[in-house]
């Protein structure tokens, strides 16, 4: 980044730094600190924050093994929904052909020129995981709720 210096973050003594965190300082913009830490599989990633505090809390999740292994399966699973709808309907040939034209409609229409199509499989299952339902959450649409 052009314009950008990293700088090492010390205690007032000078003794004490953050390893793998810096403080970013641009010139014209407040300072800000940026992480750089590994995922296993994936390589070297970086995230940013405007406060010290969130830094070093962001730090310490990326060092537990369940966070390192949901970041590896994150980092690998680019699939948008939309992509995953037209495959799964290559796949899926038990259907008969008014249902795969339907599904196809259905497809067009609705997944892929809308939200739901730009979403990540990752991010959907990922909120069914956490409890929500999922057609409730694609049934607000119906209602002309925009998407959480």
């Amino acid at each position: 980044m052009a314009g950008h210096k990293y700088e090492r973050i010390l205690t007032k003594k000078g003794e004490r730094h953050y390893p793998g965190i810096f403080r970013v300082v641009a010139e014209g913009k407040p300072a800000g600190f940026i992480v750089f830490f590994r995922v296993r599989g994936v390589g070297q990633k970086t995230k940013s924050f405007s406060r010290l505090h969130d830094a070093i809390e962001f730090q310490g999740t990326t060092r537990s093994r369940q966070w390192q292994s949901e970041a590896r399966r994150r980092a690998k699973s680019r699939v948008s929904v939309s992509e995953h709808y037209w495959k799964w309907l290559e796949r899926n040939r038990g259907i008969t052909e008014s249902t795969r034209r339907r599904y196809e409609g259905i497809g067009q229409m609705y997944i892929c020129p809308g939200w739901l199509g730009r979403m990540l499989v990752w991010d959907v299952s990922r909120r069914v995981r956490a409890g929500r339902s999922l057609e409730r959450h694609v049934g607000g649409l119906s209602r002309g709720h925009s998407p959480p």
